[in-house]
């Protein structure tokens, strides 16, 4: 997901612990996407979705 945000033209903030947080110029609101090996939950990638604006077909073609 975070090869998505950065295409997006989100750009990397930092790291807090299992958390990246992408930031863009212009939105008020950062996105945070889990970092960790396990799997993320479907709610958790509609959200994200939801907050970039794109469907999950669109996420999945960027990714």
């Amino acid at each position: 997901m975070a090869r998505a945000c950065v295409k997006l033209g989100w750009q990397f903030d930092r790291q807090s612990g299992s958390h990246v947080v992408f930031v863009k110029p212009g939105e008020p609101r950062p996105i945070v996407i889990p970092d960790g090996r396990k799997e993320v939950a479907k709610f958790i990638v509609r959200n994200i979705c939801k907050q970039l604006e794109i469907s999950s077909s669109d996420l999945a073609d960027l990714i």
